[in-house]
């Protein structure tokens, strides 16, 4: 029920006058109240939802400085049955860049540096068709240098072996004509940093960014993350592990990974880093602006590149600050809606779920826009699996033949049986399929290890078993 602020006429001027304002302040904290209980119920509803498909991740969702929601959701960990909490360390993907990207513009803040500089007063030998790079085309994507050198996980790709490889790179263009997302370009920046702070890439970033806001889980090694901190990977059900796990330099990842992506963090942390660059503590004035300024436009996307960060406009002619981040397996979306003060950061540890299709969800449910709900399921034991095995007539035409397989169902059919869409996979890489037929089949199967889920449209199945 809304709330009612109709407010009675002051009879006068003076003291009754200022008390008049008492009940509109009330009022307007309590449609407040009433906002973020509707924002809690409309996401809490949808998460709801996606968790029963087989999502399992983390959600922060803050207004006006207050967390609405700050959950995980399904497992972190499979074989521990750990299940994904606020705590929960997972990697943010290239989320890293805003990091690396915030630790120059710091060192440009403190007169280190110009972003106007080019590259070449800080490596050696670089050749004539490089010296125009700046780092502020690093930072922007627009230096014509490569995407990636090589494997994230290459322990050939040193810091001096990642220079070398860059400044023999060819260029796609002449440097701040145009703008193509570089990996490497961060990687150079990472060098910089380290270059002329005297410390390793990370070293930096936890000293003069992470700890003096409070950030205490994020990085790659120096937080000494244990196994169970961390969010397992799963790509298509199977186990893919941590990001940590993989092959690493005594220091930390890859100059292939380093400074544009890998950095681990937990929901609280991320929620801390909002707080920080909200505000004039971190980055001021001029700095702060060129930070999140929209520097140059994004192909041919309605987006533009920051530092770090992508600037779009919204439905509602109001500005977000976005990245995402991934390889694959693990994926994270941070959101931030300067103009509406209200900031959310997803992440998930499985591939089957497209990060950018859960953050739109959850979106559209936050500030109550037209979305469509996954559908409910409904929980059978798996020993009630047997009874759906067989063929079936499709009414249209074809076959759809349902078998077991292990503690799920494998779903096949032939013939045209109108449209077939994936859902969603689940945990253990079964199957969540929509099959609609020309009279109103509509079955929706998946299945996580330990239960099936099974949604029936209105009607009666229009099929029969063979």
């Amino acid at each position: 029920m809304q709330a009612s602020c109709q407010l009675s006429q002051s009879s006068g001027p003076g003291l009754l006058a200022r008390l008049a304002i008492l009940p509109l302040l009330s009022c307007s904290l309590l449609l407040a109240q009433e906002e973020d209980d509707a924002i809690r119920r409309r996401v809490g509803e949808l998460m709801q939802r996606l968790e029963g498909l087989g999502y399992s991740g983390g959600l922060v969702v803050a207004r006006e400085r207050e967390v609405l929601l700050e959950l995980g959701y399904g497992l972190a960990d499979e074989a521990r049955g750990k299940s994904f909490d606020a705590r929960t360390v997972s990697t943010v993907g290239s989320i890293s860049k805003q990091f690396t990207a915030a630790a120059i513009v710091k060192l440009w803040q403190e007169g280190e540096l110009d972003v106007l500089d080019s590259i070449d007063l800080y490596f050696h030998q670089v050749p004539e068709d490089k010296q125009e790079i700046s780092i502020h085309h690093l930072l922007t994507h627009s230096s014509g240098l490569p995407d990636v050198l090589g494997d994230d996980w290459d322990l050939a790709a040193t810091r001096e072996a990642t220079i070398t490889g860059a400044m023999s790179a060819r260029l796609s263009w002449e440097p701040g004509s145009r703008y193509r997302y570089s990996n490497l370009g961060y990687s150079l920046l990472g060098a910089i940093i380290e270059m002329i702070s005297g410390k390793g890439y990370e070293q930096y970033l936890r000293e003069e960014l992470f700890l003096p806001v409070g950030m205490e889980r994020t990085g790659y090694l120096l937080p000494e993350f244990v196994a169970g901190d961390l969010a397992q990977g799963y790509r298509q059900g199977e186990l893919w592990g941590t990001v940590l796990g993989r092959p690493m330099l005594d220091d930390g990842p890859s100059w292939n990974l380093r400074a544009n992506g890998g950095l681990h963090s937990t929901l609280g942390d991320m929620y801390r880093w909002h707080q920080a660059i909200s505000g004039e503590g971190l980055l001021h004035g001029e700095y702060r602006q060129a930070y999140f300024a929209p520097h140059i436009r994004e192909g041919r996307a309605p987006s533009f590149y920051a530092y770090g960060w992508a600037v779009f406009e919204t439905s509602r002619g109001t500005r977000l600050i976005a990245h995402n981040g991934g390889n694959g397996i693990f994926s994270a979306d941070f959101h931030r809606y300067v103009d509406e003060d209200l900031m959310l950061f997803v992440s998930s540890n499985r591939s089957e779920f497209p990060i950018s299709l859960v953050s739109g969800l959850i979106a559209r449910a936050v500030f109550d826009e037209d979305y469509a709900l996954p559908p409910e399921t409904v929980r059978l034991s798996v020993e009630n699996l047997q009874k759906y095995v067989g063929s079936y007539q499709l009414a249209k035409g074809g076959e759809m033949e349902i078998t077991r397989r292990g503690s799920g169902l494998s779903m096949v059919t032939e013939g045209d049986p109108g449209t077939t869409h994936l859902l969603a996979a689940s945990p253990r890489a079964f199957f969540s399929y929509s099959i609609r037929s020309g009279k109103g089949l509509r079955i929706e199967f998946s299945a996580d290890g330990q239960s099936l889920l099974l949604r029936r449209g209105d009607t009666e199945v229009a099929a029969r078993r063979r």
